[in-house]
């Protein structure tokens, strides 16, 4: 009797996993990360702690190329009042800039990146609320 309904319900768990649709969701090993984030402006998004930094770097744009804006976990827009910044570049033939954010007390901090051709690696920081959240950038350059 134990062997039928053992039997039985093999059946019936085997018939519930060969009907689940996968059309909906990902098991983690597909190519394609299992949740897409849609970011408000179109940026890179960097995880710093309980915020997300993201990066919005428009080579076409002649002044505030380099936006960054702080995100709640909810990627929603967090006050940045108070917050500042650095930003120090090291391109790939070893020349280094340093550059301030500005904070334009609404929604971001930028600056206007002067060499938007070549590569460069960016190492961010951002005071934020008595704390520092630092991130890095690489952008791959126009060649």
């Amino acid at each position: 009797m134990k062997g039928i309904i053992i039997s039985i319900l093999i059946l019936i768990c085997s018939g519930a996993l060969a009907q689940h649709d996968h059309s909906s969701h990902s098991h983690g090993n597909d190519i394609e990360p299992a949740h897409k984030i849609d970011t408000p402006h179109g940026g890179e998004i960097k995880d710093v702690g309980k915020y997300h930094l993201e990066i919005v770097f428009e080579i076409a744009t002649s002044n505030e190329n380099m936006s960054i804006y702080v995100l709640k976990s909810n990627m929603k827009q967090a006050d940045i009042k108070g917050a500042t910044g650095k930003m120090n570049i090291k391109y790939k033939n070893g020349t280094e800039e340093t550059y301030e954010l500005t904070n334009n007390s609404i929604d971001k901090l930028f600056c206007n990146i002067k060499d938007v051709v070549n590569p460069f690696n960016a190492m961010i920081r951002i005071n934020y609320k008595g704390k520092e959240y630092n991130t890095t950038y690489a952008y791959k350059g126009m060649k």
